[in-house]
């Protein structure tokens, strides 16, 4: 579904500009996927991400933390 939102969104003349929907990520132990994950659907202007980690112990919540920093949505 995200992917085919991302290929609307591409071919859309006039895309989205706000964001308008919330992409919610359940995590526990994601550390080797979230870097790529969260930029990939960011990629749509109208998705902002949200994170729910379960105390991930492998350092998911910081990488999570450092995309945060850099790109708030």
């Amino acid at each position: 579904m995200i992917l085919q939102a991302i290929e609307h969104d591409e071919a859309n003349e006039r895309p989205t500009t706000v964001a308008d929907c919330t992409v919610v990520i359940p995590t526990y132990n994601e550390r080797e996927n979230i870097g790529e994950l969260i930029p990939r659907v960011l990629e749509v202007p109208r998705f902002r991400v949200l994170v729910v980690d379960d105390n991930s112990p492998d350092g998911t919540a910081e990488i999570v933390r450092d995309l945060a920093r850099g790109a708030p949505r």
